[in-house]
């Protein structure tokens, strides 16, 4: 999804009209949406590299999908990134990202506090 914003980002090629399209844009440009795509790509890189060893064991676990769970490594990481996932959705933008990400001025109100209203 990521890539997808990335690229129409570059499509729409101005700013303003692309703020206008999607109300996103408005905060992002395409150093920070291309920064994400490569943050994604490496969440699902290290989910990747445990399971895959997984798969050249004796006797499987990965032709047992329901066993999974016995796999501690890959439980652990499936934790911490789940924990991850809820934690960034409920903080507020500004205590993730610090003053640094936001041009000043932009106002976080009631009901826009939270990344999926950016």
């Amino acid at each position: 999804m990521a890539s997808k914003r990335f690229s129409e980002y570059r499509a729409i090629a101005d700013r303003v009209t692309a703020g206008a399209y999607r109300s996103s844009f408005r905060y992002h440009d395409e150093q920070k949406l291309l920064l994400s795509v490569f943050f994604h790509v490496t969440c699902v890189a290290g989910l990747v590299s445990y399971y895959l060893p997984i798969a050249f064991k004796q006797d499987s676990p990965a032709q047992a999908p329901e066993k999974l769970y016995r796999e501690k490594g890959l439980m652990v990481y499936l934790a911490v990134c789940v924990l991850a996932f809820l934690g960034l959705m409920f903080v507020q933008a500004p205590a993730r990202y610090g003053c640094r990400s936001f041009r000043a001025g932009i106002h976080f109100g009631p009901g826009n506090n939270y990344l999926w209203f950016a």
